[in-house]
């Protein structure tokens, strides 16, 4: 999944966060599992995409070096 223990704690850290910023949008008929999945994939695809971004704004950078 992931080399870097630095990104696995950064994402494990945003998703519990998030859980506690939406507990009150928990809907307690449904599995809590799912809703804690839900959020943890969304943590894990933000963060995907925010390193993505990095990576291409560095490597903007180095070709303007260039």
């Amino acid at each position: 999944m992931h080399n870097n223990r630095a990104d696995v704690d950064e994402v494990f850290q945003d998703t519990y966060l998030r859980v506690h910023k939406y507990i009150a949008t928990y809907d307690s008929s449904k599995k809590a599992i799912n809703w804690l999945l839900t959020i943890a994939k969304n943590s894990l695809i933000d963060h995907y995409n925010e390193k993505k971004n990095e990576t291409e704004i560095d490597q903007q950078i180095i070709e303007q070096v260039r």
